[in-house]
């Protein structure tokens, strides 16, 4: 977690040059300044520390297809046949890779079964709510699947402010080239 800072700290002191302030492919005086982003990197040095649980297992470098949908899966007679698209493949903590697969990805209200007034809606309702009845019981299912199958997965999946402790890490690596509001958006997020 330091040392994507120190790198990126390192390459901006080296190779950043900021463009003259008319270009109009300046975004914000910020990006654009070397001691911006130094200035963030080292407010994000201070918090690095604390950001992750002291977890072993949940810290532990782990392989994660970070692209899993249903074209990236082959199906036959039933059963996975065979994953594809691991290009994107890297080892990281656990904690900091794990997701909900795209195929269940799902944050909208948990709607298990139909309201008693189901019968009564609009069709345009009805059709509103069977989409979310349906995306929040593969959700439901697929949460319980895990629970049973893969325990520590589950617990990272429930871990307490987890994308908020993981964001500033997985933003602090490249803010020179990328952009360095998402950083910044991160650490406030991570300081609430």
């Amino acid at each position: 977690m330091l040392s994507l800072a120190h790198r990126e700290e390192a390459w901006i002191q080296k190779y950043a040059t900021p463009r003259p302030k008319d270009d109009p492919l300046v975004t914000s005086a910020s990006q654009n300044s070397p001691n911006s982003h130094i200035d963030l990197l080292h407010k994000y040095l201070k918090v690095a520390p604390y950001l992750l649980p002291n977890a072993p297992a949940v810290v532990a470098p782990y392989i994660w297809h970070t692209d899993l949908h249903a074209g990236n899966i082959f199906v036959q007679k039933g059963k996975i046949s065979s994953v594809i698209d691991w290009q994107g493949l890297w080892a990281a903590p656990l904690i900091l890779q794990a997701r909900h697969a795209r195929l269940v990805d799902y944050n909208g209200e948990v709607i298990l079964k139909a309201p008693a007034n189901f019968k009564d809606l609009e069709p345009a309702e009805k059709t509103r709510i069977r989409g979310l009845m349906s995306s929040s019981i593969l959700l439901y299912l697929y949460e319980k699947q895990i629970a049973q199958d893969i325990p520590l997965l589950d617990r990272v999946l429930r871990f307490d402010h987890g994308r908020i402790r993981c964001e500033p890490i997985l933003f602090v690596g490249d803010t020179w080239d990328d952009e360095i509001i998402p950083l910044r958006e991160s650490l406030i997020r991570v300081e609430r």
